[in-house]
């Protein structure tokens, strides 16, 4: 899809559904997975709220980088690596407004492995 596909309307799902995903790319999967679905939405409203610090939310996201960072570098599925990139990406996004100095060092690390 380009840029003009956006506006004209063939991007349209109900029009143009998406092609199907191969049953491969659904099966990789990344160790951050139940965490960015389920926890980090929950971490984010927290800290926009005034319930949970920059520092707490990369101090949390740490402890699951050790935990899990050393299996990502060893997992040579190119699928799964993908999918926990994409995954590291959305951890990372979190820290945008607090700037690069609030994001684990680790974090920025595995997104760039």
């Amino acid at each position: 899809m380009d840029g003009s596909d956006l506006f004209n309307g063939s991007a349209d799902p109900r029009r143009n559904p998406p092609p199907s995903r191969p049953r491969a790319l659904l099966r990789s999967s990344s160790p951050f997975r139940d965490y960015v679905l389920h926890e980090l939405p929950q971490d984010l409203s927290e800290v926009g709220g005034d319930g949970l610090t920059y520092r707490q939310l990369a101090d949390k996201q740490r402890e699951l980088l050790t935990e899990y960072g050393r299996r990502c570098l060893a997992d040579d599925d190119p699928r799964a690596a993908r999918v926990t990139q994409l995954d590291l990406l959305f951890m990372l996004n979190g820290f945008v407004p607090a700037g690069p100095h609030a994001a684990p060092r680790e974090l920025v690390e595995l997104v760039s492995a």
